[in-house]
């Protein structure tokens, strides 16, 4: 069986991929797949998200850091872990939600690192 799992209220949900129910699912969230398309293990891609034919990523970083990775794809937001938000809600918000997640004061500064890393970058898009 091949399962593809989507967001519902209950958090990330299995679906038999060739199942009627998740046709149906699919169908009513608007989410098309198209033939021999792909995503890797763990990917996931964000509501209203689209990737038209022969788009490209010219610039992008992953970085595995001390507890969670940073990924930054030139389109102005980072995920780190599981949020994605805003660079600028991450460089106003990055103690917070550290402290929330339970980082380190040292783990704190090193994943502001990142987030200025990637403000550069998006910046010189």
């Amino acid at each position: 069986m091949k399962t593809i799992y989507l967001l519902t209220e209950k958090g990330w949900t299995p679906f038999d991929f060739d199942a009627e129910e998740t046709k149906a699912e699919l169908s009513k969230r608007n989410i098309s797949i198209g033939y021999g398309a792909s995503i890797g293990y763990r990917a996931s891609i964000g509501n209203g998200a689209s990737i038209g034919n022969g788009a490209s990523i010219t610039k992008s970083i992953f970085i595995t850091g001390t507890k969670h990775t940073v990924n930054w794809y030139g389109c102005g937001n980072i995920i780190i872990g599981c949020h994605n938000k805003e660079i600028e809600w991450w460089v106003k918000n990055y103690k917070l939600i550290g402290e929330k997640e339970n980082y380190t004061k040292a783990e704190i500064d090193e994943y502001y690192g990142y987030i200025k890393i990637c403000e550069t970058l998006q910046s010189k898009q």
